[in-house]
């Protein structure tokens, strides 16, 4: 089984990034192959709406993002990591989600099926501050293709990586990642 964690947060070493490969690390204590990409690392474009994609089943943008797209469809599952910044999303994020409109076929249907876990790293400590918004979120990578299987949301610092400090987070975490990796 391969899963492939896609992080969103332009801080390398940050809780999204630590968050996320906590999951991956549950998921290859489990058996799985396990693989990162940093979107920051990768220049990715926002969606044109050129709609090229409707008759090609593949996007007309040539960037960063068409190896983004090869390690999706080389993987069995996916996980995907952002940060909130007011209030959503990392901006690399969003256009990240909006690419993945590649895989929607004419009839709103999907070319892909991945199970997806997601993950949330928020200063805010209240974990279900946002909830309404990762629901949201939620509901949109399912329509994409990506069923969200679990969330796991991190909070309560900002300091880089300072959620590796909350051992109930991270256990969550690296069970969400074991229990996608167990699922088939």
């Amino acid at each position: 089984m391969k899963i492939v964690g896609i992080v969103g947060s332009p801080r390398r070493g940050g809780n999204t990034e630590t968050l996320a490969g906590a999951v991956l690390a549950g998921a290859a204590a489990a058996g799985a192959d396990t693989e990162t990409i940093r979107l920051t690392d990768l220049a990715i474009k926002g969606c044109q709406a050129c709609m090229y994609c409707r008759s090609h089943e593949e996007c007309a943008t040539r960037d960063g993002m068409q190896d983004v797209y090869r390690a999706i469809e080389a993987a069995d599952k996916v996980v995907i990591g952002s940060p909130v910044y007011m209030f959503q999303m990392s901006s690399q994020t969003k256009a990240f989600m909006d690419r993945l409109y590649r895989y929607l076929n004419n009839d709103f249907t999907s070319r892909v099926r991945k199970e997806t876990v997601l993950v949330f790293a928020q200063g805010d400590p209240g974990l279900e501050a946002f909830r309404p918004y990762f629901d949201h979120v939620s509901n949109a990578y399912s329509l994409l293709g990506f069923p969200v299987v679990a969330t796991v949301v991190g909070g309560g610092t900002n300091e880089a990586g300072g959620i590796a400090k909350d051992s109930e987070t991270m256990g969550r975490a690296r069970a969400a990642g074991a229990a996608l990796a167990g699922t088939h």
